[in-house]
């Protein structure tokens, strides 16, 4: 069973009136409710590339503004039982910051996807769920979104849910819903996927934190498809691959786990091939890092789950090198995404 009760449409058409109501209040200076009983709640105009980072322990998100420092502290949070955060992972933005977070859900059979209405905080009600036993969610782990608003989400677990899988749902989905599109099967290699990705084509890359490679699927791929390309062997320096991002120049970022390091590879790289930088050594201070991010100026933040410090790395950090800022937030970091 869900942990939580499951979003039926005349919830969901209830809460999105709730939303716009908010939103008119607020526009007529009458100010949007923030308390952490407000079931809606709308919090400041952040700015682009806010700091959101999921705190699986406390089953919440902790948000902090732009280019956060050592000395910075979170300026707001989702958590709360009204936001069905339970064992949040990662998360992502959509186009129109929408945020997405995969829950774990411990101790149940299925997992959840929760989606929050731009600039939430607080105690608020999901903008909409998708799980049950209908849509495949097991243990989801990263979640990504093409242009057209639909969810990639990477999912294991065992029957009766889809193991080592990509699930795809078309965007607005909520509910028990099935996925649009399954990728599953001994020819994909996946193998406890965690991290995902689209680049601006629909490329899907995943991190397989079960056989440490990154494969890539084209965008039509279905079903038990052979993955594109796949980045695995020695010279990779891969061991427990886990978030990942592609950054606008195409190059694959991956935070690795197991080996305490932040792998970057080119544009187009596949087979057995060394990094373009490997960011990794006792000054980097990276214990059990579990996903990253990067900004427009080329900046990589990563959640070091080992030390509960968000790192902050230089553009162009390449080797043993030390974080140019090291941030502590509350729980245990998981998924870290900056709001478009």
């Amino acid at each position: 069973m869900l942990a939580g009760p499951q979003l039926e449409l005349g919830d969901i058409m209830l809460r999105r009136i709730a939303l716009g109501l908010s939103i008119l209040f607020s526009a007529a200076g009458l100010g949007a409710c923030s308390s952490s009983s407000a079931p809606i709640s709308i919090g400041p105009n952040f700015v682009p590339l806010s700091v959101y980072v999921t705190n699986s322990t406390q089953n919440a998100i902790s948000i902090f503004g732009p280019n956060p420092t050592s000395a910075s502290v979170p300026i707001n949070q989702i958590g709360g039982s009204n936001t069905g955060l339970n064992g949040p992972q990662y998360l992502a933005f959509d186009a129109t910051k929408h945020l997405y977070v995969t829950n774990f859900n411990p101790g149940t059979t299925f997992g959840q996807i929760t989606e929050y209405a731009p600039q939430a905080t607080g105690n608020v009600l999901p903008f909409a769920a998708i799980g049950g036993s209908g849509s495949s969610v097991g243990d989801p782990r990263g979640v990504a979104l093409n242009s057209t608003g639909n969810i990639y989400v990477t999912n294991v677990g065992a029957p009766p849910v889809q193991a080592s899988s990509i699930l795809v749902f078309p965007a607005g989905s909520s509910g028990a819903v099935p996925p649009i599109n399954v990728i599953a099967g001994a020819v994909t290699g996946l193998n406890f996927p965690t991290g995902i990705d689209l680049d601006s084509t629909g490329i899907i890359y995943v991190a397989n934190t079960g056989n440490a490679t990154l494969e890539t699927f084209s965008a039509t791929a279905t079903g038990n498809a052979a993955p594109a390309t796949a980045i695995g062997g020695p010279l990779t320096t891969l061991v427990s691959p886990a978030g990942l991002e592609v950054d606008g120049t195409g190059r694959i970022l991956v935070a690795d786990t197991a080996a305490s390091a932040v792998d970057i590879f080119a544009s187009g790289a596949s087979g057995n091939v060394a990094p373009v930088a490997r960011i990794a050594g006792a000054a980097t201070t990276l214990s059990g890092p579990s996903d990253v991010a990067v900004d427009s100026a080329g900046n990589i933040y990563v959640t070091n789950t080992g030390t509960g410090k968000i790192l902050v790395f230089a553009p162009g950090a390449n080797g043993n090198v030390a974080p140019t800022q090291s941030i502590t937030a509350p729980g245990t970091l998981v998924g870290i995404a900056l709001s478009p």
